[in-house]
């Protein structure tokens, strides 16, 4: 890891700095896992400056480097970044896809709301499902967009943002929630009637 970074001391000149940025990709693309966390972790923290090499790994034909961009996108914390996480969010694997996700929910911003919504629809139960965990980490700048979802959207992504309310507990989602009662998905009405619950008006439809 770069001492200047981790001493938490201002970045070196520019000319240095490229020359740290082509070390530590030659890092990443060495195969050694321990030594490509520290880098990532170095480059992340370089904030927007790293930002034109991460875009390069994001763009390489390799899975890992792809994961391994994604990962230090995290440790940006700029919104800069949302642009690359949201192209990475779509990526053919899996595992790279679930990485963003889990990105843009570490950068806390609310420009990551909408790739993160679109992600609530992923082929894989796995990244919709922490796609929705992300929203839920957001808070209640996520909530009209989960109002949204739960109203008109398919039913992998119905279901994701109806458990993201249920975790959130916002009231403004009570008419969304009951009229979510007569949705077609068993699991949707099962996160409604918790999330109803929750806010303490669910013994009124419920009641035997």
């Amino acid at each position: 890891m770069s001492a200047l970074v981790a001493a938490g001391r201002p970045l070196p000149p520019q000319e240095v700095l490229v020359d740290e940025l082509a070390a530590l990709l030659t890092t990443l693309e060495e195969g050694d896992e321990e030594r490509a966390q520290a880098a990532a972790l170095t480059l992340g923290r370089m904030g927007e400056a790293a930002l034109p090499l991460l875009r390069s790994l994001a763009a390489s034909p390799r899975t890992d480097t792809r994961w391994w961009a994604a990962r230090a996108l995290a440790e940006t914390r700029t919104p800069a970044a949302v642009p690359l996480l949201t192209r990475l969010s779509r990526d053919p694997d899996e595992d790279v896809r679930a990485c963003a996700v889990l990105a843009l929910g570490e950068l806390r911003c609310p420009e990551a709301i909408e790739p993160l919504v679109t992600a609530l629809q992923d082929s894989s139960g796995y990244v919709a499902r922490l796609a929705g965990n992300a929203l839920i980490h957001l808070g209640e700048r996520a909530v009209p967009a989960l109002i949204e979802v739960l109203e008109i959207g398919p039913p992998r992504a119905r279901v994701n943002a109806a458990r993201a309310l249920a975790a959130l507990e916002a009231r403004e989602a009570i008419p969304a929630l009951i009229r979510a009662l007569e949705d077609p998905s068993a699991l949707v009405v099962h996160y409604a009637e918790e999330a109803l619950e929750k806010l303490g008006v669910g013994m009124i439809f419920f009641q035997p």
